[in-house]
């Protein structure tokens, strides 16, 4: 019984590090870049990061001028307000 407690918990982790070298595999790809914050995708820092990276894409996508982009992470022109209601993001 021990022993196969031991090979689950062994398979958890394993696919937990599988889990999260996708999701930093797929950070770098969509962002172009490494950063230590995105090592803790749960915290406020990493979340907010993303979010301002995929802002500034959307506005240098929609502006009149020609800006070299961050990746290709960017936020949709959606807001969704409660309750339940769409808006144009406005850029």
């Amino acid at each position: 019984m021990l022993k196969s407690r031991s090979i689950i918990f062994s398979l958890n982790a394993t696919y937990a590090l599988q889990i999260h070298g996708f999701r930093l595999n797929c950070w770098e790809e969509h962002t172009c870049e490494v950063k230590e914050l995105f090592e803790k995708p749960e915290s406020s820092e990493c979340m907010r990061d993303l979010a301002a990276i995929g802002d500034k894409n959307w506005h240098d996508y929609c502006s009149e001028e020609v800006h070299d982009m961050t990746g290709h992470l960017m936020t949709y022109p959606i807001q969704v307000s409660p309750p339940d209601s769409l808006h144009a993001w406005s850029t």
